[in-house]
């Protein structure tokens, strides 16, 4: 069975394609956690239009870039992106967490020698940033849809987190209209 794209180059021609591509694009595209983007005025523009495209590519990742640094390093950048003032890129944070959370867990599972220490800690990290997502009103809808789905691709790698996912829901009952509610009855 073949079935590559366009002409006769089978699978290792489809896998030398995407390898050059990964080449290129990661010569090209370069984080910088500390260059904010409201200080460019409206670069942040092209970040949200570059979350969204990399956003969009999850599937694909899923079955072609499980570990690839690249995306390690997009995840490790997300959290020094909370800050920024744009509403648009706070959401788009929560929805690349959202989007990467099984490719996130897939990796993970993987367990290779090729992984670099820090990706262990990006559960916890991206945790975090989604947690805190829940508390701002703009981002508060993306964030919950996130950490729901977080939660469930991840949850085997977040088994340390319990006492404070317990912590978050304690303090979701006494501040919202469940809190309410369970004061009334």
């Amino acid at each position: 069975g073949g079935g590559g794209g366009g002409g006769g180059g089978g699978s290792s021609g489809g896998d030398e394609g995407r390898r050059r591509n990964s080449e290129a694009t990661s010569d090209h595209l370069h984080f910088h956690p500390h260059r904010h983007p409201h200080r460019h005025g409206s670069n942040w523009r092209n970040l949200e239009a570059g979350m969204y495209c990399i956003g969009t590519l999850h599937a694909q990742a899923l079955t072609h870039s499980l570990g690839h640094p690249l995306l390690l390093r997009l995840l490790a950048v997300l959290p020094s992106l909370v800050q920024v003032p744009q509403i648009e890129i706070r959401l788009a944070v929560c929805n690349c967490i959202r989007h990467y959370a099984r490719w996130l867990a897939r990796t993970l599972d993987l367990g290779a020698s090729f992984l670099p220490p820090s990706a262990y800690s990006l559960p916890v990290v991206l945790l975090k940033v989604l947690v805190m997502g829940l508390a701002d009103f703009d981002t508060g809808g993306a964030a919950a849809r996130g950490l729901a789905v977080f939660c469930r691709e991840m949850a085997k790698h977040l088994v340390g987190c319990l006492p404070d996912l317990f912590k978050l829901f304690r303090r979701m009952l006494l501040q919202g209209d469940l809190g309410k509610w369970q004061r009334k009855h």
